[in-house]
């Protein structure tokens, strides 16, 4: 495997939402003087904190980035995301810091090990790729691309917008796009995961302490434009706390709802992230490691993470 040149390692902290990655992230940072580094797209966002579980990331000790990164409301692409990460793991090692990576979002962490293996021999731009309005729907994919329509659900609007966008930024059919493992650095990819009654939980009781916090206020505070994006992007929580706010959904329902779709988005996560790390051949330099914090003692594992695959 080759990296890119001077690349050390880094660190990946993958899992489901709250489970404690962030926590685990800082306590990791304290004892090796690393920098963290936002995988988690609603986090990327100004206007959005609390229910994005945004830590309170300019009172920390150590340097974080990509938080509050973007001040309007627009898409972050994976492409972006890994072009300014690199930038980003370029400098912090030049001062001799370690980087950890952590958050919730997959397809930045896939962005991060695997490239689209057809895209650097695509053709230039086609004319219809800069024109806007093109309707980013399954029957316009499936006239495009039957095959890679067929293999999706015609209500997955982020793999069809996916798939449309690579028709028209390369000028290639989608389901002839297929993704080499790539990594720029050498790595280690802890990932982090609870028993699931403990997991439910907590997410249970998160939620409670985001609504005390001040969560309905924060979003019926939104600016218009951002309260139709959190909905677009189907941000957890905003949707049900607007019904709530105009009257279409009492609060014991709207809790409850929040619950449930956390709790399934973490299943979903858990399963994503099951499914990448077998694709990841193990290596001298790469390494794949699990800790269930419900059963380890987090103190002790840092210790056994430290010794074992990054000192």
């Amino acid at each position: 495997m080759v990296y890119d040149k001077g690349m050390e390692k880094i660190l990946i902290i993958a899992g489901p939402t709250g489970v404690g990655k962030s926590d685990f992230a800082e306590l990791l940072a304290e004892k090796i003087d690393g920098v963290i580094i936002n995988a988690d797209q609603a986090q990327l966002y100004t206007h959005i904190s609390i229910g994005t579980a945004k830590p309170d990331w300019e009172r920390k000790p150590m340097e974080h980035y990509l938080f509050d990164h973007i001040n309007e409301p627009k898409a972050f692409s994976n492409h972006a995301y890994q072009k300014t990460v690199r930038e980003i793991i370029q400098a912090v090692q030049k001062k001799g810091k370690k980087a950890i990576i952590v958050g919730g979002s997959g397809f930045y962490y896939q962005s991060l090990l695997f490239e689209f293996g057809d895209l650097t021999i695509a053709p230039p731009l086609i004319p219809a790729a800069i024109e806007p309005g093109y309707p980013e729907n399954w029957e316009h994919l499936k006239e495009i691309d039957p095959e890679r329509a067929a293999a999706l659900h015609r209500h997955d609007h982020y793999r069809i917008k996916r798939a449309l966008s690579i028709f028209y930024t390369y000028g290639i059919l989608p389901s002839k796009v297929g993704m080499i493992y790539k990594p720029w650095a050498p790595y280690t990819l802890v990932h982090i995961n609870r028993e699931k009654t403990d997991l439910y939980e907590r997410i249970n009781k998160r939620t409670e302490i985001m609504l005390k916090q001040g969560w309905i206020n924060e979003t019926a505070e939104l600016p218009e434009p951002w309260k139709d994006f959190v909905c677009r992007k189907k941000i957890i929580g905003y949707e049900d706390i607007l019904k709530y706010v105009r009257g279409t959904m009492d609060y014991d329902l709207m809790v409850k709802m929040i619950q449930k779709k956390t709790r399934n988005y973490a299943k979903k996560q858990q399963t994503f992230f099951k499914s990448l790390t077998k694709k990841i051949p193990v290596t001298e330099h790469i390494h794949v490691t699990q800790v269930n914090l419900t059963l380890s003692s987090v103190d002790l594992y840092l210790n056994h993470l430290i010794k074992q695959y990054i000192t």
